[in-house]
């Protein structure tokens, strides 16, 4: 899993300079991360207006939250080819310069043109997800195993904290500014990731030999990228199109996924490699990953959009709410990592994953009238339960494999969350359209109905966060380890 030079290097350094070299290396990839992960969910409290300023309707809308999780998911699958061929710091480098100059090109776009600004959220997405997979790379390259705890702390400070204060931050650019400020939200971020990688990332490759870095499956990544857009486009027509053309067009998608599939269980060097699904503990982790990225990205999603909606909130208080649940969930990821290291990491996970459905559950019960800190403690409970699922569930995960499949395995992870991130926040899009449509239409009556509605669908949406993660809780019970003796040695400090 380490780098043969990184690890030389590594041993090179005394105690102090490695603790001070993990230090720094955090730092750059938790900028990294944030720059990467704040243009997922910013862009939520920037909505409305662009909503009013594009003439575009609900279900288009959320293609700009949903073309960014999905290309994010796809080149989430393109980064352990990168850092093979091209090292960690200048993949690193690379990225994060792209995501700057999309970044400042859709603050540059010009009113109207709805489709070139959803181009930049995709490639946007698409940098991203290589960065988010590559942060965890290099932090586990310099942590040993038995602090890999503390490592994931580090990135989930840049992961968790990004769609928990960014909203807060840009609702603030967009009353002042407008909606094109939450996407230069990004660059001081960039800036200093950038700054920081010259001096403490090393330009190694993660092989030794370039024969392992020409095999890239560049068709099958045109194939999981169609079933990608195939799929969110298929579930963007419902309401715009008969049923037959969205049942077309989504069951074009599923045969693209299954040749897909097909293809690379057959490959040597597959894109997705589907042998990690014999172990049962990996598969469990998936099924959490994914139910994860629903909630983590849903939850955001919903709440927000209900604040200004709703309850009437401008973008900045809207985006505020996030506010003390960030502060919180600092805390937690201060000391959950070392908790991590510890204890089994399943007991963190489960754990979390209970908090979260508390949280979810306790938002179900908002209305308009709701006040500003009752919805920021309920947002509270959840975020410590994301500040104990990070690290808990990272190190689970590497647990349930043999050590040399650790690399695809933190791919892996981090496709499914991203996976459940991208059609979560559209299925519940989804269904707040579909539930706001009934209750005009007076489709619900009785008491249980007149609850419904004042909520204008949003409660349904949190209740199916609610059964997900007691889904997620089962599933993380499962996350047993195997045996791997090599793991302890293989990377060290």
């Amino acid at each position: 899993m380490s780098d043969p030079k990184e690890t030389i290097a590594n041993h090179s350094l005394s105690a102090p300079e490695k603790k001070h070299r993990r230090f720094w290396v955090g730092v750059t990839v938790g900028l990294g991360a944030f720059a990467a992960i704040v243009e997922a969910t910013i862009i939520n409290v920037a909505l409305p207006e662009i909503k009013q300023q594009f003439s575009v309707s609900h279900d288009q809308l959320q293609l700009l939250a949903t073309a960014f999780l999905a290309s994010s998911t796809v080149f989430m699958l393109v980064s352990q080819w990168a850092v093979q061929s091209f090292g960690k710091r200048r993949t690193f480098e690379v990225t994060t310069w792209i995501l700057l100059f999309f970044s400042v090109a859709a603050a540059c776009m010009p009113v109207g043109w709805f489709i070139p600004l959803a181009l930049c959220r995709t490639v946007q997405g698409m940098v991203a997800g290589v960065i988010q997979t590559l942060s965890i790379a290099i932090l586990i390259g310099v942590y040993p195993a038995a602090e890999r705890g503390r490592a994931m702390s580090s990135y989930g400070l840049g992961v968790v904290l990004a769609p928990a204060i960014g909203p807060a931050l840009g609702g603030g650019l967009v009353d002042i500014f407008g909606w094109r400020a939450v996407f230069l939200l990004t660059v001081p971020f960039c800036a200093g990731a950038l700054i920081l990688a010259r001096y403490w990332l090393t330009d190694t490759a993660m092989v030794e030999t370039k024969a392992d870095t020409q095999d890239f499956d560049f068709i099958g990544l045109m194939l999981v990228l169609s079933v990608f857009c195939t799929l969110l486009s298929g579930l963007s027509f419902i309401y715009e199109h008969s049923v037959v053309t969205t049942v077309l067009i989504l069951l074009v998608g599923v045969a693209i996924a299954a040749i897909f599939v097909r293809r690379e269980m057959l490959r040597p060097n597959p894109l997705i490699n589907f042998g990690l699904l014999r172990y049962p503990g990996f598969v469990a982790a998936i099924l959490v990953a994914t139910i994860y990225g629903v909630g983590l990205y849903g939850s955001t999603y919903l709440a927000l959009l209900f604040a200004q909606v709703i309850v009437g909130m401008g973008a900045f208080d809207a985006g505020s709410l996030l506010i003390p649940g960030g502060i919180v969930l600092a805390g937690v990821l201060m000391f959950s990592g070392k908790i991590t290291d510890k204890v089994h990491p399943r007991l963190i996970t489960v754990i979390g994953l209970a908090c979260f459905a508390g949280s979810a559950m306790l938002l179900t019960t908002c209305t308009a009238s709701t006040t500003f800190w009752w919805i920021a403690a309920y947002l509270v409970i959840g975020r410590i339960g994301l500040g104990l699922i990070i690290p808990g569930l990272n190190v689970a995960a590497l647990k349930t494999v043999p050590h040399h499949l650790e690399l695809s395995a933190i791919t892996l992870i981090g496709f499914f969350r991203q996976l459940g991130g991208a059609f979560g926040v559209t299925l519940l899009a989804l269904l707040v359209e579909n539930r706001e449509r009934t209750y005009k239409a007076g489709g619900v009556f009785g008491d249980i109905g007149a609850w419904l509605i004042a909520r204008h669908g949003f409660a349904e949406g949190f209740i199916v966060l609610v059964v997900g993660y007691g889904v997620a809780i089962v599933a993380a019970k499962r996350m047993r380890p195997i045996n791997n003796p090599g793991a302890v040695a293989a990377v060290t400090s």
